[in-house]
C-alpha cells in the first residue's frame, strides 16, 4: 500500500481537532491542557510522518 502524506496531514489535523472539543467540552481541560496534549500528538505524528516518508522511499 502507498504512503499518502496528503491525506495523512489532513486525518491528522481534523483528528487534533477533534481530541480538543472532546477534551475541552468532555473532560473540561483548559486551554493549555489541550495545547500540551496537541502539541505532543503533533510531535508524535511528525516523527510517525517522517518514518513512513523513508520507509516508502526505500521501498522504490
Amino acid at each position: 500500500m502507498k504512503y499518502n502524506t496528503h491525506v495523512s496531514w489532513v486525518v491528522t489535523f481534523i483528528s487534533l481537532i477533534v481530541l480538543g472539543l472532546i477534551l475541552g467540552g468532555v473532560f473540561g481541560i483548559g486551554t493549555l491542557g489541550r495545547s500540551i496534549v496537541g502539541l505532543s500528538a503533533f510531535v508524535v505524528w511528525l516523527i510517525f510522518d517522517k518514518y513512513m516518508r523513508d520507509r516508502t522511499r526505500s521501498r522504490r
